[in-house]
This record gives structure tokens, C-alpha cells and sequence, in this order.
């Protein structure tokens, strides 16, 4: 099995205690939410070089290092790093963390060629979540991980692309987008912050992890606001509301 540069995970097990209904499987623009946040991450995987195993062509190469150029305003030889990388097959893998015992999820993930591992403790808290994705990303012998929320379906495959080279160039420790109006999701742990993060307690995710090791988070800055959390029947009607309203 070829060893992953990064793994991929969208945490989906909570609760939907304020939603009332399983969120993850609620519309959105003709797909369940966990679905289109899948579909998105599949596609920033996909166009670093659909693996695995096998080397991307030399008109992606290309690609990839003119996205560093212009997107992460890198220099010409962090650009070459980058070729380089993609062209010995940068390996993408995206599962989903979802709660016991949900089939329709379980249904959804396999239908998109997606994995999911399951969280037997969601009660405990997204910390519990992170744990059980990192212990996957172990298991794969990934060398870094990036979380994504599934109950945030306004993330952009095109942030996901940029934070994705952005590793790959650099390395940083911790990467994590920095919107307009706060950073938020997704964010990228370097495997050396692993262990630190199966400590994690609580419903605060990595939040406090972040804190703690502010001058070592690196950013990628999107000149748009925040993903928002789609937590209520309200947020999730307004959200609607706003696709509708920049599709006009």
C-alpha cells in the first residue's frame, strides 16, 4: 500500500442535538450535506493526482506549480519543491467520522468511494472524533492530517487545493485558513503533533491545541468570510438562503 503525504478527515459523528434531525444527510444543492463536503475534498484530491500508485501527467505538474505561483505567492524553487512532490504521486485519502450504527452515512460515504471509521463515543465530544482520525492517519502512516467539519459545506475545494501545496511546499507544523473574518477550518497538523492531539478532551476540537502553539501555525489566507457552522434548522435555512441568493 502507497504511504499517504497527507490524510483527509471530515468529522460527522455529532449529534445534531439543536438541529433535531441528522444534519449530515440534510440537502444541500441536490446532495446530503456529508456528501457535497465529500464531493469537495475528493475534487482538491483528485486534481493533485488521482492515485494511487500512479504518476500524474506532466500537464498537471504544471498545474500544481503554477497554483503555487499565483495562489500561494511562492517563490519559483518552492514551486519546483511542490512539482516535484505531486509528480512522485501526492496521495490524497478522505474518510469520514461518523456516529454508531448510522447506516445512511455509512450508505452515503460508500456510494462516493469515500471511506468512514466510526466514532463509538460521539457523546464524548469532538476531541473524540479527532482521536479516532488520527489514529486512522497512524494506521495509514500519513504524514500530516487535515480536518474538515461536516456540518460546514461552504468550504472551497479551491482553499482546500491552496492548504494542500502549501504542505507540500513548506512542511509547516500546523496550517490552518485564515478567513476575513477569523481562522477556522479547515486545519492541517503535521503527523509530529499526533500524539498531542489524541490528548484533546471535550467538544473544543483542536482549539486549544492551537492557542497553545500559535507561533507555530502557519496561515492561508481567503479573502472571504468564514465557513459557518450549520448547527440549527435556522442557520441551515439561511444558508439556503444565501446560495439562492449568489446564484442569481
Amino acid at each position: 500500500m502507497s504511504r499517504p503525504l497527507i490524510a483527509l478527515a471530515i468529522l460527522a459523528a455529532g449529534q445534531s442535538s439543536r438541529m433535531g434531525l441528522p444534519k449530515q444527510l440534510l440537502p444541500i444543492d441536490g446532495e446530503p450535506m456529508l456528501g457535497h463536503i465529500v464531493r469537495k475534498a475528493a475534487a482538491a484530491g483528485s486534481w493533485l493526482g488521482d492515485c494511487p500508485g500512479q504518476p500524474i501527467s506532466a500537464g498537471q505538474q504544471s498545474q500544481h506549480a503554477e497554483w503555487c505561483r499565483q495562489t500561494l505567492a511562492s517563490s519559483v524553487a518552492q514551486a519546483r519543491v511542490a512539482e516535484q512532490h505531486t509528480a512522485a504521486c501526492l496521495l490524497q485519502v478522505e474518510v469520514g467520522v461518523i456516529g454508531p450504527d448510522d447506516l445512511r452515512l455509512q450508505r452515503l460515504c460508500d456510494d462516493r468511494k469515500a471511506q468512514y471509521i466510526v466514532n463509538t463515543t460521539p457523546s464524548l465530544g469532538m476531541s473524540s472524533s479527532i482521536h479516532v482520525a488520527v489514529r486512522w492517519a497512524q494506521r495509514t502512516g500519513a504524514g500530516a492530517l487535515m480536518i474538515l467539519l461536516g456540518d460546514q459545506p461552504g468550504v472551497q475545494t479551491h482553499v482546500l487545493k491552496a492548504m494542500l501545496l502549501r504542505y507540500v511546499a513548506a512542511r509547516p507544523a500546523i496550517l490552518q485558513a485564515r478567513y476575513s473574518d477569523r481562522s477556522g477550518h479547515p486545519v492541517l497538523f503535521d503527523s509530529r503533533w499526533f500524539p498531542e492531539l489524541l490528548q484533546l478532551q471535550g467538544d473544543r476540537g483542536a482549539s486549544a491545541l492551537l492557542r497553545q502553539k500559535r507561533q507555530l501555525v502557519q496561515y492561508v489566507d481567503v479573502p472571504a468570510l468564514s465557513p459557518v457552522d450549520l448547527d440549527t434548522q435556522e442557520e441551515y435555512e439561511a444558508y439556503l438562503s444565501l446560495m439562492q441568493t449568489d446564484s442569481v
